[in-house]
């Protein structure tokens, strides 16, 4: 089945002095019948929040939420008594279960921060609220799909667990050597076939699954990436792939491409 393309162009926004926003699916003021959701993904929020803003203390019940910080930091605080700092390549998840209270707040006097929020259904009801975050070094994201969260289906010891028909992923790639300007004029000069061995394997990956549904968002403003070999997606670019067992993904740019892969069964 072809793959769809979301373009990050066409997604919903809202300015909203404080906060921008841009909306993959349906959320708040913005409706498209097309974009309800897909499989447990219900809601992917690309967010951007001005230094000493935030959302102030407010409910959630019955959903499965976390927080992907790509640049910033963010205060959260809630009524379970956590209260934490978020910074890039953590990772924040709730269970809202049977109801909380939190707030996000930028505390920062002078710098935005940008961060997903990310929404699932969950597949249990009436669970007790949780709370949890997750330090995942860069390292660790680059040249492979780093499994971040694992659906309560199955049995991870390495990742968080998550109440909901999904597996989520992330993922820095490298560009590819031919991608690498050098400037011959400079008096240092990186050797290309360093380059070359500081690239391996980390420009391309493979992901095989058995899951009917997958869907990939490129994070802004990385560079783009390529799927299967005949269709690129840019930052903010997002792509709706289904019954397709064993996808390629490639970076295509001049700089690192970092996205998250979802795996909804």
């Amino acid at each position: 089945m072809p793959i769809r393309i979301r373009f990050s162009n066409e997604r919903g926004a809202a300015d909203h002095g404080w906060l921008k926003v841009k909306h993959t699916f349906s959320f708040g003021s913005y409706y498209d019948r097309r974009y309800r959701g897909f499989g447990s993904l219900l809601v992917l929020n690309e967010d951007h929040i001005k230094s000493g803003k935030g959302f102030g203390m407010h409910p959630h019940e019955e959903m499965e939420i976390f927080s992907y910080i790509i640049k910033g930091e963010l205060t959260h605080g809630d009524n379970m008594g956590n209260s934490e700092i978020i910074k890039k390549h953590d990772i924040q998840y709730t269970s809202a279960g049977t109801g909380i209270y939190h707030s996000e707040f930028n505390r920062n006097p002078s710098k935005s921060v940008h961060l997903l929020q990310i929404w699932f259904l969950p597949n249990l009801s009436n669970l007790k609220p949780k709370y949890e975050i997750k330090h995942i070094p860069k390292q660790e994201k680059i040249g492979t799909l780093k499994k971040i969260f694992a659906s309560n289906k199955e049995t991870d010891p390495n990742c968080i667990t998550i109440n909901s028909n999904v597996n989520v992923y992330c993922s820095i790639l490298m560009p590819s050597v031919d991608s690498i300007a050098i400037d011959q004029n400079q008096d240092q000069i990186q050797n290309q076939d360093q380059i070359q061995n500081q690239n391996q394997n980390q420009n391309q990956i493979e992901f095989r699954t058995s899951c009917p549904k997958v869907y990939i968002h490129v994070c802004e403003p990385s560079g783009p990436i390529e799927l299967n070999e005949n269709t690129s997606l840019n930052g903010g670019d997002g792509a709706f792939i289904e019954r397709e067992n064993l996808i390629t993904i490639r970076a295509i740019g001049n700089k690192p491409s970092e996205f998250l892969l979802f795996e909804l069964f």
